[in-house]
């Protein structure tokens, strides 16, 4: 390594450890305490929490119908929709 390259390197490492010296610290259990002030203020807003959708209409990521079961005959028609050869009671999974 050159000498010009090598202080390039070195300022580099300085200007990132003076960066991580400025950033203001916080204690982990102060962290943690936070955190679960936080979950527990935001807990009924919570769909993972509640079991229902947000109010503020958000689209369900959920790609198959609460109401149903994934072993329903639905599946298995539509199995063998895309696929001619498939029995009528197989399953792919």
């Amino acid at each position: 390594m050159s000498g010009s390259s090598n202080l390039v390197v070195m300022k580099k490492m300085v200007q990132q450890l003076r960066f991580e010296a400025s950033i203001n610290r916080v204690k982990v259990s102060q962290a943690a305490a936070d955190l679960q002030q936080f979950c527990l203020q935001n807990a009924q807003q919570d769909p993972l929490l509640t079991g229902r959708p947000p109010a503020h209409g958000f689209i369900s990521l959920v790609p198959y119908d609460m109401g149903r079961s994934l072993g329903e005959d639905t599946d298995r028609t539509r199995a063998s929709e895309l696929h001619p050869t498939a029995a009528p009671n197989s399953h792919f999974f």
